[in-house]
Order: C-alpha cells, then sequence, then structure tokens
C-alpha cells in the first residue's frame, strides 16, 4: 500500500460510516434484521473476515462473526434459523445464504482460558488483541459505529501481509490450513514471522488436516501432502523444522 501508517489510520476512522452502509447493502436483509434486534438488547461487536474484506475491496461474504457484551435469548430473536452450539460454546446462526458465527465474551476461548478479566467496560479494547491473524485484529462496534484496532491492522494493510498476533488458539491445524488458505485467496504474502511460526505448528501435530478441513470448509481444499510440500519446500531451511517421514493420509479432492 506503501502509505504513512498515520494515512492509514485516519483511512479507517474514516471508513467507519462506511463500514456500516457495506453491511448494509452486502449482508442479506435477514442479516442486517437481526443485527439490528441484537444490538437493542446488547452491545454487538463485529470482527474477523467481514472487515478484512471490507478493507480489501471484497463483498462476498459467507459467514459474519460477532461477539455480544453479554448474553441475550438468541432462539428467540432466530426463532426462524437453525442454530448449532460447538464445542468451545459459541454458536453458528444459519441464516439465508449467511452463517453468523456468534460468541458471547465470556465464552470465547481466550476469555476463558486465558483468565482474561470480563469487565463491564473496555471490550472493544481487549477483542483485538486475542485475534490470531493480524487482518483480524480488529472489532467494530455495531451500536457506536466505531472501529478499535491493533496496530497489527495497521500494519497489515500497509504491507497487504498476513502476520501472527496471538499464538496461543484452541485449533492450531486450522490456523496452518487457514494461512495457507487466505494467502491463495486474498494474493497475500506471509511474514517471516508466521512461516517461523506455522513450521512450529506443523511439526507439533500429527499432520493430518483432512477432518479439520471437512469440519471448517465441507471439503479438503489441501490434501496432507500438499501441506506437507508447502512447508517443507517454502518454509526450509528453517531449523525449527525437524523433517520427518509421516504417513501421508490420501484425502479427495
Amino acid at each position: 500500500m506503501g502509505k504513512k501508517l498515520s494515512d492509514i489510520r485516519t483511512k479507517i476512522e474514516n471508513s467507519e460510516l462506511g463500514f456500516y452502509h457495506y453491511l448494509m447493502e452486502t449482508e442479506d436483509e435477514s442479516v442486517v434484521n437481526s443485527l439490528l434486534e441484537l444490538s437493542k438488547h446488547t452491545r454487538v461487536f463485529i470482527f474477523s473476515g467481514v472487515i478484512r474484506n471490507f478493507f480489501l475491496g471484497e463483498k462476498n461474504n459467507r459467514d459474519i462473526d460477532i461477539v455480544l457484551e453479554k448474553e441475550v435469548n438468541i432462539r428467540s430473536i432466530f426463532s426462524n434459523a437453525e442454530i448449532k452450539q460447538n464445542s468451545f460454546g459459541g454458536f453458528k446462526v444459519y441464516l439465508d445464504s449467511t452463517a453468523i458465527d456468534l460468541w458471547y465474551l465470556e465464552n470465547t476461548w481466550t476469555f476463558k482460558n486465558e483468565h482474561v478479566p470480563v469487565l463491564p467496560f473496555g471490550l472493544e479494547r481487549k477483542v483485538p488483541g486475542t485475534a490470531f491473524f493480524n487482518f483480524s485484529s480488529i472489532v467494530y462496534s455495531f451500536n457506536d459505529k466505531h472501529f478499535y484496532y491493533e496496530n497489527e491492522f495497521i500494519e497489515f494493510l500497509k504491507n497487504q501481509e498476513i502476520d501472527v498476533v496471538n499464538k496461543k488458539n484452541p485449533n492450531p491445524k486450522l490456523c496452518i490450513v487457514n494461512s495457507f488458505y487466505y494467502s491463495d485467496k486474498y494474493r497475500l504474502n506471509i511474514s517471516e514471522n508466521l512461516k517461523d511460526y506455522l513450521v512450529t505448528l506443523y511439526d507439533r501435530n500429527d499432520n493430518d488436516f483432512s477432518e479439520v478441513q471437512l469440519k471448517h470448509f465441507g471439503s479438503v481444499i489441501y490434501s496432507n501432502s500438499q501441506i506437507e510440500h508447502r512447508v517443507e519446500t517454502i518454509y526450509l531451511p528453517r531449523k525449527k523444522f525437524k523433517k520427518r517421514k509421516i504417513a501421508i493420509i490420501k484425502t479427495k479432492g
């Protein structure tokens, strides 16, 4: 992007109302109405992919991630939608062509496992720092129409490069897969820092990535051998990677 960090910060702050209109224009009516209804009962914070896509000029959002400051009766608000609860305490709500990943603040993995205090104030300043990727280190207060972000997000916009912010994550295999997926899909570079960490994660796991992809994407995007090849050829030589023979489990696709 080649701009000064101060210019990028100004761009983010000048985009707050624009992002609100972006949501109104690109999301299904059922999603918009649900956000408006939720905001009547609690503060609603939007994060992750939809914000990244807004700043990258993308308009095809297959899902939207939100955190609610306090618990509400979501089964009443989403009375006509299919709702599934995941093993980490979050909910997936299926509305038309969009899936809403919904979390109560106190049930998010980082706040539960890192013992981050849930205070009645300052939520918007804590959530961005819990993200794994730098492009997710920003949240949007739907109620206030305001962005809260870390410096890592500014660096992301400046360098168009994926990096890691918070390394602690309950799903390291998905972190590996998503790093390749987002790099390929949005033509983004992967930082040297993240490359090092992906090599470390790869070496710590059994290296069968089919199940995690089926669960997250509904299909296998990268075979185990493709992921192994990318780790070995792109990220070697790196001392952290201990090359070893592994059993490659054949996957479809």
